[in-house]
């Protein structure tokens, strides 16, 4: 009989379908369009000094500091930049909401 081997095979990428996909299931989350307590796509967003306005894009990723348990959201500002401030050092006002 033949000594046989059982190739494994791994990857390290994915494709941002499948990393959604994970993410969701890792945080037991529904779609985060759906979600109330997420801010929305558009929603505007003030500097601490409210001198610059800028705009969730919708996109979040988990935060980066450890232990926090909030989300890290998308802010196109007038410059194009993209920043991502945590949901916990977020205000929320009727019309948008500032960073602290």
């Amino acid at each position: 009989m033949a000594n046989s081997k059982r190739k494994v095979v791994t990857s390290t990428t994915m494709t941002q379908k499948q990393a959604a996909i994970v993410t969701r299931a890792l945080l037991h989350l529904p779609n985060p369009g759906m979600m109330p307590d997420l801010p929305q796509k558009g929603m505007k967003v003030w500097t601490r000094d409210k001198k610059m306005i800028g705009h969730m894009t919708g996109g979040y990723r988990l935060c980066q500091m450890e232990g926090c348990t909030g989300r890290a959201v998308g802010v196109r500002w007038p410059d194009k930049k993209i920043t991502f401030p945590c949901t916990k050092g977020l205000e929320v006002h009727e019309d948008g909401v500032k960073i602290m």
